[in-house]
């Protein structure tokens, strides 16, 4: 839950260097480019909240649709986030990071119990660092991506501004 910069390349090799028996898989959609061991259809099913997110967050913030063309995200669903940081150690709270750099922006996000809440939690980072036209302060930046975090998306309604367990 913590913005990091730099190294983002290293970072990447690592969790794509995953043992020879795991199964990296890809769902692409019009933003997102989701990675991770899980099935196709888990994988399919993350990239469509992601879609839909973005969409929630856009339409409460008036933010101008996605620019055409831009790079798609790439977010990596790993069922380990230590095993991502080359180097320096995660606190053991932290669940998913968000990586702004020169070289790579992406996001990363463990498969467990709040796994969904972690991913849009680091999307969130990355929608407003792209669409906010100025800069916030920390305390702010993190109220809002746990705010909006909380999202769930049910027929006919979505659910947010919730509390997580």
């Amino acid at each position: 839950m913590t913005m990091i910069r730099g190294l983002p390349g290293v970072v990447v090799a690592l969790v794509l260097s995953a043992p020879a028996m795991a199964t990296w898989r890809v769902a692409e959609t019009d933003h997102f480019r989701v990675y991770g061991e899980q099935s196709e259809s888990a994988l399919r099913e993350r990239a469509a909240l992601l879609e839909d997110y973005s969409a929630l967050l856009r339409m409460l913030t008036n933010a101008p649709s996605a620019v055409a063309g831009a790079p798609r995200l790439d977010v990596f669903i790993v069922g380990d986030i230590a095993k991502t940081r080359p180097f320096g150690r995660l606190d053991r709270y932290v669940g998913g990071y968000y990586i702004a750099s020169a070289g790579r922006i992406a996001a990363f996000a463990e498969t467990g119990e709040n796994g969904q809440a972690i991913l849009l939690h680091e999307y969130t980072h990355h929608f407003m660092l792209g669409n906010a036209g100025v800069a916030y302060p920390k305390w702010y930046v993190e109220g809002f991506a746990e705010y909006f975090s909380t999202a769930k998306f049910k027929p006919g309604t979505i659910e947010f501004g919730t509390v997580h367990r």
